[in-house]
């Protein structure tokens, strides 16, 4: 993973001898891990496609031999930095956490996408006709985006824009920040 960061710089791809070296050391890698995959094939048989973490490992490695000579495809290969999950204990144990609280997390982003929409059309009611210096409220599509933007707390100067016309345009804007705020907070 290291290795593939660094070859995104310039001089990786103007010297020749450079990526050559780039190459054959993701190679060797994967190589090495093919190597211990056989071993761990051996060893647990086709049980080796029951345990998730190992058919992962499977899987990364395949797609790394079968698409490597795809360019655009290859780019992917970094997602092999992924088999480290399945070496360090703490990360896995906090990806079966994540797996363990989904139907809960899926509950939630319903409920926020739900808001989201509930906003959105509000929004494009009330602000859609007003001149600003964007296009913010014309079409559902649009603040959906906006709203989206708003909630990663970029929303002051929009507000007092839209309040340049419409003295109580805060009170959406505020309600929408309060309640997304406290639900993405609560998810962390």
């Amino acid at each position: 993973a290291i290795m593939m960061g660094v070859a995104t710089f310039d001089f990786v791809d103007d010297n020749p001898k450079v990526s050559q070296a780039f190459e054959m050391t993701d190679l060797v890698f994967l190589v090495i891990f093919t190597v211990e995959l056989a071993m761990q094939l051996v060893y647990h048989g086709y049980k080796l496609f029951l345990d998730g973490w190992l058919f992962f490992d499977f899987v990364i490695v395949v797609l790394s031999w079968s698409l490597s000579q795809l360019q655009i495809i290859r780019a992917f290969r970094i997602f092999r930095a992924l088999r480290l999950i399945t070496r360090v204990k703490v990360m896995k144990n906090l990806i079966t956490a994540l797996f363990d609280i989904m139907p809960r997390l899926g509950a939630v982003t319903a409920l926020l996408a739900l808001i989201f929409y509930i906003y959105a059309v509000l929004c494009t009611n009330l602000f859609g006709e007003l001149e600003l210096s964007g296009d913010y409220f014309v079409r559902l599509d649009k603040t959906l985006m906006t709203l989206f933007e708003m909630m990663t707390m970029s929303w002051a100067r929009l507000a007092r824009e839209c309040m340049d016309q419409i003295w109580w345009a805060w009170l959406p804007f505020v309600t929408f920040i309060m309640i997304t705020g406290f639900m993405v907070f609560n998810l962390i």
